[in-house]
């Protein structure tokens, strides 16, 4: 019934919008244009953060990351945008309440929520989706982040010259980019990045579920430069270049990455099973159709057809643009390949034309 709203504060664009991506190792960005017919890509850029400035979302420098955003946001001439951040944990809940005025609706939701997450109400900015309704009663599904996290952020932002006109969960954004509107089946959405693997539950334009595994690029490439004793650049460029090759020359190279990645489908085989079987009196559960795969180290090749062959579910490489462009008919000014890292900054970008 909901499709692409939740969002934990927002306010729309007006002729273009600016989605940031902010995750442990990157600032990604993209800007969409309201045209004639539709919408077209504006500016688009991004960058690699030095690693441990950021990690499960707490800023360990803040003045680093501050200098950093701060030249990011003014190469690109970004004033304002709609903004996801890293976060370690996020509270999901689904139940009842009343049906009441749409005014009356979020207080409603807030007053119940204390039955379901371990911390004060107080402390979390909530998002909710709608699920279904009838005369009496509204299904809704909840997403809760600390205030805490998000108000160190939005100072972080401040001293860096920009404006959040929305913060998002970066789950939320995917699925805006990757699902076309009224597609009401269940998809598994896999964001492959160098630090880590993020896996999202996604169902009638609702995030419902996500995990992260600790299977990511840089693991893989730990792993290929200690069993073939590499180093760690070589392994690197193998990894990105040939990835699960089926070049016979290759296969002592692949080994190590097929062992690494056997521990990622494990977790996301593992998601699937629980959903699946773990009933939800208050959620119509839908068969997962697909497995989306995208993020900044999704374009390793042979990666889609390892988890497809492992799990014997269909996967495929996400099409940021459904929602934004016709690519039969119209050529996307980033390759289909490096349109896997822009995801997510499509994704927010989209959000300021929700209503329109």
């Amino acid at each position: 019934m909901s499709y692409y709203s939740s969002t934990l504060f927002s306010f729309l664009g007006k002729n273009s919008t600016t989605g940031l991506d902010i995750s442990d190792h990157a600032l990604v960005t993209a800007e969409l244009l309201k045209k004639n017919k539709g919408l077209s890509l504006g500016r688009y850029d991004m960058e690699a953060l030095p690693l441990g400035l950021i990690e499960s979302g707490m800023v360990h420098n803040p003045n680093r990351l501050i200098e950093i955003l701060s030249r990011f946001v003014r190469k690109n001439k970004i004033k304002n945008a709609r903004i996801s951040v890293p976060v370690e944990k996020v509270y999901f809940a689904t139940y009842t309440v009343p049906n009441v005025s749409a005014k009356k609706l979020r207080d409603e939701v807030k007053k119940n929520l204390k039955e379901h997450v371990p911390v004060p109400v107080s402390e979390l900015l909530v998002s909710y989706d709608v699920l279904a309704k009838s005369d009496r009663e509204v299904v809704v599904h909840v997403s809760a982040v600390s205030k805490i996290l998000i108000k160190k952020y939005l100072s972080v932002f401040k001293r860096a010259g920009l404006s959040a006109s929305a913060i998002e969960l970066k789950g939320h954004s995917l699925l805006r980019s990757l699902i076309a509107k009224k597609d009401d089946q269940a998809y598994m959405i896999v964001e492959f990045g160098f630090l880590k693997t993020t896996v999202y539950i996604v169902q009638e334009g609702v995030l419902l579920g996500q995990i992260e595994s600790p299977v990511g690029g840089m693991l893989l490439s730990r792993l290929l430069e200690k069993n073939c004793n590499i180093l760690f650049e070589d392994a690197e460029s193998f990894r990105k270049e040939h990835g699960i090759s089926k070049n016979p020359e290759h296969k002592k190279l692949c080994m190590p990455l097929m062992k690494g990645l056997s521990v990622l489908t494990d977790d996301i085989d593992d998601l699937y099973i629980h959903w699946h079987t773990a009933k939800h009196d208050l959620i119509k559960k839908h068969k997962i159709e697909k497995i989306i795969l995208v993020g900044d180290n999704a374009d390793m090749p042979g990666l889609a057809a390892y988890i497809q062959a492992t799990l014997r579910l269909p996967v495929e490489d996400g099409n940021v643009w459904t929602n934004i462009m016709d690519i039969k008919t119209e050529l996307p000014p980033v390759t289909f390949r490096d349109s896997l890292h822009f995801a997510g900054a499509l994704g927010l970008a989209l959000g300021g034309f929700e209503n329109e």
